[in-house]
């Protein structure tokens, strides 16, 4: 229903291929592994290759909620079996109803979902999504254990392990923490978003072989900072912008001015047809509501949930041979989601509220009580480490023969990065990081290059190994954190 598992595809001559990973397309015999420029201008945009592009031409990744049918003469036909309902809400709900229904829905998502011959256990940050998984499946299975990753030195500010850690004395499950003292990315896959989720997966698969993990909760009860806007009926009336553009925005990396000037001249002319944000905004063209709310959560549900959070998910615990699940994107919860009344997912500024009342009770009252932090990462502090192996990698003669890149501008970037008194503002790390991120990736898929790690390790507590599972995890699969 919502793209949990990927489904990838291609045809090569007379051969149907399909995959859970593109990588292992691109090792078919004959495969030609030409470098979408398209795909690659969405990459830089959004930090994910969306949804039905990979990075190799030719090669398509299934959308959910649809079929593949390939006829004898080797025709490909898509045809879409279910899609988020969004404008079938009911107008008015009685809130203890709707709690009651809530409850009743996770509870039985949860029975279902711990439904295995080997020992389950969750993921578990400390914030209301994933304290809401690990609170119903330590009741239905009497316990059970929870993993958290915890940041410590300069990451510090980054940590959220002591919130974890009192969720699970709460609701009784035998805790595990692994802290991230100090990492050196290696020449492999940093894969953004997906860090903590590799090594959360490593320790948990020490003891379990199914995880249970929290995604979807915000995409389905309007969690994040940006969906306030929408929800600002003033705002709104007064058409101060439009809600989906100033939505899609707020994801936003590289805007397409960035890309004009980033880009090399050849690169852009391919790519500057087809606006990333233009692109994402048509994929919801056909959503008939007046409810900009429920609108915004069909976007992040088909695009930032679906080309980040489940494809990062999927790769860094797979590393691991862990399978994880999602109760929160069972297709009744998201149903039921969608056809509640906008103020109980959002309402004066308050966010989640149906899943915050009906786990109000459940949790300590701090899951509800302290601001949302977001996770984020100490990418600036991690490039810091490891600088003489990135400036090794990205310089005047690296950049120009790539050829897609204009070398003042990257430039910019690396003095931010590593010159700069203070910290790099927010947006100049991250585009160096995923600068940084396509370049490792294309030594190693495009270039063929074998994975290594920086000269001396610069004091990483990574191993060589683990270079080789990042790398493997992440990009051979066309995606994302490139």
């Amino acid at each position: 229903h919502l793209g949990i598992k990927p489904l990838y595809y291609a045809v090569s001559g007379d051969r149907l291929l399909f995959a859970s990973d593109v990588g292992a397309i691109a090792a078919y015999p004959g495969f030609v592994r030409r470098l979408n420029h398209v795909a690659l201008g969405h990459y830089f945009t959004w930090r994910v290759v969306p949804c039905p592009y990979t990075v190799f031409e030719d090669t398509h990744q299934l959308p959910p909620g649809t079929t593949l049918r390939i006829d004898a003469e080797g025709r490909l036909a898509r045809k879409q079996y279910w899609d988020i309902p969004v404008g079938e809400g009911i107008s008015k709900m009685d809130p203890r109803k709707a709690d009651e229904e809530m409850s009743e829905l996770l509870a039985d998502a949860l029975r279902l979902q711990v439904r295995s011959d080997v020992p389950v256990g969750a993921f578990l940050s400390g914030g209301v999504d994933s304290s809401t998984v690990a609170y119903w499946m330590s009741r239905a299975v009497g316990g059970g254990m929870t993993f958290t990753v915890g940041f410590t030195g300069e990451e510090k500010d980054f940590d959220e392990s002591e919130w974890a850690e009192d969720v699970a004395a709460h609701i009784g499950t035998e805790h595990h923490m692994h802290v991230l003292e100090r990492i050196a990315w290696m020449y492999g896959q940093p894969c953004g978003t997906g860090i903590p989720n590799y090594f959360v997966s490593a320790m948990a698969r020490q003891h379990v072989k199914v995880a249970l993990a929290g995604v979807g909760g915000d995409e389905c009860f309007a969690g994040y900072g940006r969906f306030r806007a929408a929800a600002n009926p003033s705002l709104v009336r007064r058409g101060a912008t439009d809600p989906v553009y100033a939505f899609l925005r707020s994801l936003v990396s590289f805007t397409e001015d960035d890309k004009r000037r980033f880009f090399s001249a050849d690169f852009f002319a391919d790519v500057r047809d087809e606006p990333s944000i233009e692109h994402q905004r048509s994929l919801s063209d056909h959503v008939k509501t007046r409810n900009t709310v429920d609108k915004l959560c069909y976007i992040d549900l088909r695009h930032f949930m679906l080309n980040d959070l489940l494809f990062n998910l999927d790769k860094m615990s797979m590393a691991h041979s862990l399978e994880v699940r999602v109760p929160l994107l069972d297709y009744r919860i998201v149903e039921f989601a969608m056809r509640v009344p906008p103020r109980l997912k959002i309402n004066h500024g308050e966010q989640k509220v149906l899943l915050k009342r009906a786990m109000y009770h459940r949790l300590p009252k701090h899951v509800f009580l302290r601001a949302k932090r977001g996770f984020s990462l100490p990418k600036q502090v991690w490039l810091k480490q490891i600088e003489p192996f990135v400036r090794d990698l990205i310089n005047d003669r690296t950049v120009a023969a790539r050829g897609l890149f204009r070398w003042e501008e990257v430039e910019h970037y690396l003095s931010a990065v590593f010159e700069a008194e203070g910290r790099a503002s927010w947006r100049d790390a991250n585009n160096f990081w995923n600068l940084f991120s396509f370049e490792l990736w294309a030594r190693q898929f495009l270039d063929r290059v074998p994975a290594t790690t920086p000269p001396g390790g610069h004091g990483s507590h990574v191993s060589f190994d683990t270079a080789e599972d990042l790398t493997h995890a992440g990009l051979p699969s066309g995606h994302q954190s490139v």
